[in-house]
């Protein structure tokens, strides 16, 4: 999966206690020759995020670019595109009728 700084898929480790941990290669922000950073993020069973990590500056307090990288890509690799769902884009409302005023 290619997704802004990604370099490569995805790895998912499913935990013991439902968790799972999301980890990823990506680029630094500014920079590709540096490095690949190795950002981490995990997951409960319902959807919220417990901890991320990764080991650049702004990364070591766990919130960075990198860590909302993963973030998106889970999104994007988790759930349909609107056009892929019936009728998503269309709009299904009844059209109301309007007078003409003459």
């Amino acid at each position: 999966m290619q997704f802004n700084a990604i370099k490569t898929i995805l790895s998912a480790i499913h935990l013991e206690d439902g968790k799972v941990l999301v980890k990823a290669q990506v680029h630094h922000s500014q920079s590709l020759r540096k490095k690949e950073l190795m950002p981490w993020v995990s997951i409960s069973s319902n959807k919220t995020i417990i901890a991320g990590h990764c080991q650049c500056t702004a990364g070591l307090g766990g919130v960075c670019c990198h860590v909302c990288a993963v973030l998106y890509s889970v999104i994007s690799a988790t759930s349909l595109p609107c056009t892929a769902k019936e009728n998503q884009w269309l709009d299904t409302h009844p059209r109301r009728s309007v007078a003409l005023i003459k």
